[in-house]
């Protein structure tokens, strides 16, 4: 069983988060991953949280904070019609046709797929 928190340090983390707040934003701002501000200050001392608090601090009080493969465009999505298609293929499909399989197979019908 996990020990309880002392009702005094309660929020500590937090008030570690908010007073090194303008130097993470700096951070962050300069290119530098989430993990390694949170290992830098971490290693320093100066936070005693978990990084997964620490997420949660800088997308809470730092939701300005984009990492810079977080931009805001969205990534594209493939459709059918853009990807090539399979000329291999002995079945061809017609366009907007799906693909259709008979439940219950016979015998026989197994012997022509092999």
């Amino acid at each position: 069983m996990t020990p309880l928190i002392d009702p005094s340090k309660r929020g500590v983390g937090r008030v570690q988060y908010l007073s090194l707040k303008i130097d993470v934003e700096k951070h962050l701002f300069a290119g530098h991953t989430r993990i390694a501000v949170y290992n830098h200050f971490r290693k320093n001392g100066m936070i005693t949280i978990s990084y997964s608090r620490f997420c949660y601090y800088v997308s809470h009080y730092s939701s300005n904070c984009l990492q810079k493969n977080q931009d805001s465009t969205p990534s594209p999505i493939l459709s059918a019609a853009s990807l090539p298609a399979n000329t291999n293929s002995p079945v061809q499909l017609e366009q907007g046709q799906k693909f259709a399989h008979e439940k219950n197979l016979s015998d026989e019908n197994i012997k022509d797929l092999t």
